[in-house]
């Protein structure tokens, strides 16, 4: 039961560090923590609360020390070439409504 716990206790963190970084606080999720090391942790501190809670994700908040390089991104029409995207007609069927309704002439 704590296993599926854990999984489930991540929305609340994505949640926070959504909001940090909005206020410009860079917010990094931490995985592959030893989770004894981390109990031991919080044992020694006195954050057990009678056993009642586990630990199930880590996130560190802090300030860049070097201000973010702005985002540079290729021309839409640049990438369909590169992914091989042609320009199409748009219609129910190309705008991924998968169960649109076929013209009477295409159902043959």
């Amino acid at each position: 039961m704590f296993d599926w716990r854990c999984h489930q206790a991540c929305i609340a963190p994505a949640n926070m560090m959504t909001a940090a970084a909005m206020i410009g606080i860079g917010p990094c999720p931490i995985e592959g923590f030893s989770h004894d090391n981390a109990e031991a942790v919080r044992n020694e501190a006195g954050l057990r609360e009678g056993g009642r809670f586990g630990l199930a994700v880590m996130v560190a908040f802090g300030y860049r020390a070097n201000r973010q390089p702005a985002k540079t991104r290729q021309a839409l029409d640049v990438v369909r070439r590169i992914w091989g995207f042609a320009r199409r007609p748009v219609s129910a069927r190309t705008r991924g409504f998968r169960n649109a309704p076929r013209a009477a002439s295409a159902r043959r």
